[in-house]
């Protein structure tokens, strides 16, 4: 049995003894259900490097419970609740959700100790599109060994969890762009296609039979990402400057404040846009999920192209901020965020 494995039993064991709310607080909740999770997965609590607990970005600001860091920079926020606290009342997930996305952390965990709530703060949906995966510890058949480790320390530095969210946001938009090619009447493209490939298909009998039809697209829950073994660079080269650095870990590392004005001048036009969260940014009345697509729609704007998308645009290269009074590029933020020269 795993680390984790043995953490969660104990954990189990202990909700079963301590069922009585007034015996068991938030406080006691944290200590003996929460800590024993988060070591499991490899979180030093205790190390303030690794873990702080009520933090704070502001003076003024109102705690989260624990702020889970890499490299100094909070990576995850855990918010706790009593045991047998109900976490259905949406105010919970609001609250700490609106302080992750201004404070730049993309992953947000609600937990009472035995239910525990991951979501994605950076995602451009309903808040209850944003809950990415549940499961409680009292329920052997939750996959809680699976689900908690996609917010382990090692998981988190590899970017697994936001793998795995990219993922599951592409199925669910092919689910339900095929299921709509089914929905109602049959689609006509696929009636013709279809009735190519079959033999001696009439359209009156493909239209027929799609129409009897139940169709269903069913994903399994993906909780790992295959490995990919990558090529090691020619000892002759010299190694490639990565460009990963997110406009979250910007923000949270406190070069730009939301939200921020950014702006450019495109065939002598200046456009601007806001910054309102990583993940949401507005240009005009649209939003956009990135600094690219956003310029590549300011781009359309001045040309007044009639084409469904602007031509393709480097955000980084093309906005502009106000950093320490002067104008400069979002890539060179990029760069000083990652550590290199700006």
């Amino acid at each position: 049995m795993t680390e984790l494995g043995k953490a969660i039993s104990l954990v189990r064991a202990k909700i079963e003894k301590h069922h009585d709310p007034e015996s068991m607080n938030e406080q006691n909740t944290k200590t003996a259900l929460i800590d024993p999770i988060l070591r499991a997965i490899g979180w030093l609590v205790g190390d303030l490097d690794e873990v702080v607990q009520e933090y704070r970005r502001k003076r003024k600001d109102n705690p989260v419970d624990y702020a889970m860091m890499v490299m100094r920079t909070p990576r995850l926020f855990l918010e706790a609740k009593a045991l047998g606290h109900n976490l259905d009342d949406e105010k919970w997930a609001k609250q700490v959700l609106g302080y992750a996305t201004v404070a730049g952390v993309q992953w947000v965990v609600l937990s009472n100790g035995d239910e525990y709530r991951i979501y994605n703060s950076h995602a451009v949906v309903p808040i209850e599109k944003k809950l990415f995966r549940t499961i409680r510890i009292s329920d052997p058949e939750s996959k809680a060994e699976d689900v908690l480790s996609l917010i382990s320390k090692e998981q988190l530095q590899e970017k697994t969890i936001d793998l795995l969210w990219s993922a599951q946001f592409v199925d669910r938009q092919v689910k339900k762009l095929v299921g709509d090619l089914f929905h109602g009447d049959p689609d006509e493209g696929l009636i013709k296609l279809i009735q190519q490939t079959g033999d001696d298909l009439t359209t009156d009998d493909v239209f027929a039979s799609l129409q009897r039809a139940n169709v269903t697209i069913d994903y399994p829950e993906i909780l790992a990402m295959p490995k990919v073994c990558k090529p090691q660079p020619e000892k002759s080269k010299a190694p490639a400057v990565a460009n990963d650095v997110s406009l979250a870990e910007i923000v949270s590392q406190g070069l730009i404040k939301l939200p921020c004005r950014i702006f450019a001048t495109y065939h002598e036009v200046e456009v601007s846009a806001t910054i309102e969260a990583p993940g949401r940014i507005v240009f005009g009345k649209d939003e956009f999920r990135s600094l690219s697509t956003a310029a590549s729609a300011a781009r359309k704007h001045v040309l007044g192209t009639d084409a469904k998308k602007g031509p393709s645009t480097n955000g980084w290269a093309f906005w502009n901020c106000i950093y320490q009074g002067e104008r400069v590029k979002m890539g060179d933020l990029r760069k000083r965020a990652g550590g290199g020269p700006a």
